[in-house]
């Protein structure tokens, strides 16, 4: 699907022409010109299910641009509760996960610390708490929501540090342990080594360091996705700024980073999801986010089997959504049948011989 890779190379070489592709027959046709007994609304159906998909599936095109992430801002926006705050205490005993992106380097051009916290209540994954930490930017500008309940004294000194301590991070999550019954934890083993030693000599053995291939992180990204068409999240836009010189519409730090994402289709079954390339834009808080929420799908799963057989099974990647599954979760949110029309386009190297 990306412009990189053994078979984008033979169908380049085959459409430039020259020394090496007079062996090769390249054929290059949308689905409507290969098989034009699918009707027009179908494509105008599948389009608007799935604009990121859709060139590479149905137009024969390699993927070489980002869409947003959030396709219509209505998906997310029926996940928010209006009244709802966030909560800086649990009740006792409730289990909660936490997702954790580490950055270091802060400012508008270099990473934070993000934090996210969710739990399992009526199959809905509930937001409970987010945090971010910026080196060289003031802890109160970075989480408005929280008003003045600073987590250490660290934190108050954010505005003046250039880089985050590894140390003072894992003291900031502890002290979150003490109000949040935390069951998992989870976050990139690319800076989190450091971090996983120094919270497991605290004892929360529990949070552990992974590293995120392209598919992985994919996963996670396409497992929260599949959660909000079924509406199973549940949201906090708090506080909401005034209304900016553009016009658009003001919504909460974490509700607007995750409509700034952008998607990438790398292959058949790989979305890469990120902050757009430009300054002062992260994803800090939204990697935290769905990796929180990946623990707590996991965490739903594992309470669904454990009523079924009376004791806990830990399923295999049960929540992990491909992108045909994706697909049709997109397609019955909006009134969509598949049934038997299921053309693509097709892109074709072959060898003569």
């Amino acid at each position: 699907m990306g412009r990189s890779g053994k078979f984008y190379e033979l169908f380049d070489l085959a459409m430039r022409g020259g020394e090496g592709s007079e062996d090769i027959l390249a054929i290059q046709a949308p689905t409507w010109e290969v098989n034009p007994t699918v009707p027009p609304k179908y494509f105008k159906r599948k389009y608007h299910e799935d604009p990121v998909t859709f060139a590479t599936e149905f137009g024969a095109q390699f993927s070489d641009q980002a869409v947003g992430w959030i396709e219509r801002k209505e998906d997310l926006l029926s996940c928010v509760e209006p009244d709802r705050r966030p909560a800086l205490r649990a009740r006792p005993k409730m289990p909660h996960q936490m997702g954790v992106d580490v950055g270091l380097v802060g400012g508008a051009t270099g990473d934070g610390t993000g934090i996210a916290i969710t739990h399992v209540e009526q199959d809905r994954i509930i937001l409970d708490y987010h945090e971010l930490w910026m080196a060289g930017i003031a802890w109160r500008d970075s989480n408005p929501h929280l008003g003045s309940e600073y987590p250490t004294p660290y934190a108050k000194l954010l505005s003046t540090e250039k880089r985050l301590d590894f140390d003072e991070i894992a003291k900031w999550i502890y002290a979150l342990s003490k109000r949040f019954h935390l069951t998992a934890g989870l976050f990139d083993r690319w800076n989190g080594l450091p971090l996983e030693q120094s919270l497991h000599k605290m004892g929360l053995k529990q949070f552990k360091a992974e590293f995120f291939t392209r598919d992985m992180s994919s996963k996670l990204f396409q497992t929260a996705k599949l959660f909000m068409f079924n509406e199973q999240l549940v949201f906090y836009d708090w506080p909401i700024p005034e209304r900016g010189k553009d016009g658009q519409d003001p919504h909460s730090g974490l509700i607007a980073e995750l409509f700034s994402l952008e998607a990438r289709q790398i292959s058949k079954n790989i979305v890469l999801v990120e902050a757009p390339q430009k300054k002062g834009a992260h994803d800090d808080l939204s990697d935290a986010y769905v990796r929180s929420v990946w623990l707590s799908a996991e965490t739903m799963m594992n309470q669904k089997h454990a009523s079924k057989y009376g004791g806990v099974h830990r399923p295999h990647a049960s929540t992990a959504m491909t992108v045909k599954r994706y697909q049709a979760v997109r397609a019955r949110k909006h009134g969509v049948s598949d049934r038997n029309l299921r053309g693509r386009g097709r892109v074709i190297v072959r060898n003569r011989y």
